[in-house]
């Protein structure tokens, strides 16, 4: 029966030489000129016996760390010489000395004898050359960046838009037209996202701008006999630069689904550019002008009175940061605040909530 081998007998077996010229060129040139596949197939040729590319990644790994230690090392036992400002070496070593001179790029002075440089000079060159270059693709970068940014400034140009502004306080721009830019005629500062896409009825037309129930932009059209008024909700919109918006029924979409629901309206830079008077589902009977109105003022009562007590909020909230920052205990006049506020929640009509 043949005995299993050692532990020792496999190390033996899958031992390099890698003190050799040959193997110690090939395993320099990993993993810059070729990979450790190439490299430990090279090898196994070399030797003779068939090397790992995994064993040969590890002794390459562990001698990257043995040379960061000594480079380490050697800089704690070797101090600077700062008068001249020269990284010296003692005379038994005989490594060569770097001087290190302002603007210029480090000269290395060889010593009379031709042996070769350390491994850790070689790794301070060859990291300050990657440094160098790091720093030069930095700098392209960032003129470039530069030289967009003050391309887009330049085609900004002032114009007045709605008239000019009584303060003179803002400046309003557009860009002209460029392939490689966006357009931004007719901007509006007042909604600058949304000027050209929302909907802008001309005189006499039967549709116009309307709160919705979670007091958004909604669009409430007229059917030509004034009896029913539909609703729509927004429901999405195009591509950007498109300028579209599409509003939808939202009782048909609960009736039919959103997939097979058509009662929906398109509109292209604020203007239809569908029909405005869709197919609806049968059990949607829509409103009387009477009801549409009832329901607008609701709606808009119940923004209103939001939005007083988000003021009266941020008034209380305020005068809560400057009673801390005075010292001051105001404790009966905030207790005021919230009973007023407590009164107007009181106020407000049960079916009002409902909206």
């Amino acid at each position: 029966m043949v005995p299993a081998p050692t532990p020792s007998a496999k190390v033996r077996r899958t031992r390099i030489d890698y003190d050799s010229p040959e193997v110690q060129a090939i395993v320099e040139s990993v993993p810059e000129s070729m990979t450790y596949r190439e490299a430990s197939e090279r090898i196994s040729a070399l030797i003779g016996r068939r090397i790992d590319s995994g064993n040969l990644y590890r002794y390459c790994k562990r001698r990257k760390i043995q040379t960061r230690s000594q480079l380490s090392n050697r800089f704690q036992e070797i101090p600077p010489d700062e008068e001249r400002g020269t990284i010296s070496t003692d005379q038994e070593n005989r490594a060569p000395s770097v001087e290190i001179i302002d603007d210029e790029e480090p000269q290395t002075s060889q010593s009379s004898s031709a042996e070769p440089s350390p491994a850790w000079v070689k790794a301070i060159l060859e990291g300050q050359k990657r440094l160098e270059q790091s720093v030069q693709r930095l700098e392209q970068k960032f003129t470039a960046d530069v030289q967009r940014l003050e391309a887009a400034i330049n085609s900004l140009v002032p114009v007045a838009v709605h008239g000019t502004d009584p303060q003179g306080q803002r400046v309003f721009y557009e860009i002209h037209e460029d392939p490689n830019s966006v357009s931004f005629n007719g901007y509006d500062p007042h909604f600058p996202s949304t000027s050209q896409t929302l909907p802008n009825p001309a005189p006499g037309e039967p549709f116009e701008l309307v709160l919705s129930r979670g007091k958004l932009p909604a669009l409430r059209v007229t059917d030509p006999s004034g009896n029913v008024v539909r609703l729509y909700r927004q429901g999405g919109k195009g591509r950007p630069g498109s300028n579209t918006l599409y509003y939808r029924c939202s009782r048909c979409d609960n009736l039919y689904g959103k997939r097979d629901s058509t009662a929906k309206v398109k509109f292209v830079n604020g203007r239809p550019a569908s029909t405005l008077f869709p197919t609806h589902h049968e059990q949607c009977k829509g409103l009387t002008p009477c009801a549409a109105e009832e329901l607008q003022a609701r709606r808009e009562e119940k923004a209103i009175k939001k939005a007083r007590r988000a003021e009266s909020n941020r008034i209380s909230q305020s005068n809560h940061t400057d009673n801390d920052e005075n010292n001051n205990d105001n404790t009966a006049e905030c207790f005021q605040q919230k009973l007023d506020s407590l009164r107007d929640w009181r106020e407000i009509d049960i079916e009002t909530l409902e909206y």
